[in-house]
């Protein structure tokens, strides 16, 4: 085995892990009168789970012939995976509370999501040498709309529907169609 496959054996037990997470939370939600607010928390778990299904195939195919692995890379990446696990930890987690508890760990969420994407971005920048877009701004303005919209549902609302376009645009267009 070459040492991106230790590595890549690494990566998918951390995105498996928020595979399954975010699979049971989204079998565990219950649409009830507050339907709307259980719509946005599945959005919010679907879009994470896109995020984590791409981030493994634009691992597969950006980094299988790499030889050699510097540490700063290696965390890197790991922060990545572990960023995505955490916000749909925290988002689970918030589907199943109410009031003040649900929205702090909403927060939680989105901070991790932030970082998620703040580190995509920088790695995208200085590592793939791909330029910076005007959608990575996108993703991020929605997260901040949701994460400052506590009290205007509108505004979370958006947020978490612009984040959701955002997770697609980067599933279709910015990731690889093939592994080979």
């Amino acid at each position: 085995m070459s040492v991106f496959e230790y590595i890549l054996a690494f990566l998918t037990l951390v995105l498996g892990l928020g595979l399954a997470r975010n699979l049971t939370a989204i079998a565990e939600l219950e649409f009830t009168k507050r339907r709307a607010q259980d719509l946005s928390d599945l959005v919010w778990l679907v879009s994470i789970t896109l995020l984590q299904i791409d981030f493994w195939f634009v691992s597969w195919s950006t980094s299988h012939d790499r030889e050699v692995w510097e540490l700063w890379r290696l965390l890197v990446t790991l922060s990545l995976a572990i960023s995505l696990f955490m916000a749909g930890s925290y988002i689970g987690q918030a589907s199943r509370l109410e009031g003040d508890n649900r929205w702090r760990r909403l927060k939680f969420g989105m901070v991790a999501l932030l970082t998620w994407l703040a580190v995509a971005v920088g790695n995208a920048i200085v590592v793939l040498d791909v330029e910076l877009t005007v959608f990575p701004v996108i993703g991020g303005a929605s997260i901040l709309i949701a994460l400052l919209s506590k009290s205007r549902v509108g505004l979370y609302r958006l947020g978490t529907f612009g984040f959701f376009a955002f997770s697609i645009y980067l599933l279709v267009v910015v990731g690889p169609t093939t592994i080979g």
